[in-house]
């Protein structure tokens, strides 16, 4: 059976990126792994230029994403969402997703992506994460039930978490 135009308009009407025109666009369009290549790239980037050495993790499994002087980072990064008619930007309305406490990280970088406003960048700790963790983040998969070490945080609670003592300016680093 083929797709009715029903499927067909609903396919064409999630594919619209809100961000053509701006250095952002067709990034929407990346699957998952890429767009997370693209935000370690963009962090190292951005601290090399800090005069920071920064080099890849040692395999794909590490449980970091870099190692920023001796320290192991994980990369979150995030592009603002868009609005739900797919052809807007909500500037500062970001997702922090996949986090993993029993990863081997010691430092968290948040990059968001905004395209009228300042970019948000900021850190926090792996301690950090410990004491905030069930304030701000919610499991990700298999509910509060389950084994699962995999964290979110998005909307309200993010909004909070970015403002919050546990959360610092990259110019802090």
């Amino acid at each position: 059976m083929k797709p009715s135009k029903a499927i067909k308009d609903y396919i064409l009407s999630n594919i619209a990126d809100p961000w053509v025109g701006t250095d952002w666009e067709g990034y929407r369009g990346l699957d998952p792994k890429q767009k997370g290549q693209v935000g370690e790239m963009y962090v190292e980037e951005m601290m090399t230029n800090r005069g920071y050495k920064v080099k890849r993790a040692a395999t794909s499994t590490a449980g970091h994403d870099r190692v920023i002087g001796r320290t192991l980072v994980e990369i979150k990064f995030s592009v603002a969402q868009s609005t739900s008619d797919k052809k807007g930007i909500k500037d500062n309305v970001f997702i922090i997703n996949h986090v993993g406490e029993q990863k081997d990280w010691t430092r968290l970088i948040f990059v968001g992506i905004n395209s009228s406003t300042d970019n948000v960048i900021k850190f926090m700790t792996k301690s950090d994460f410990k004491k905030c963790r069930d304030i701000y983040f919610n499991p990700q998969q298999g509910g509060k039930k389950s084994a699962n070490d995999d964290w979110i945080c998005c909307g309200k609670k993010l909004q909070e978490l970015l403002k919050s003592k546990y959360m610092r300016d990259i110019s802090k680093w």
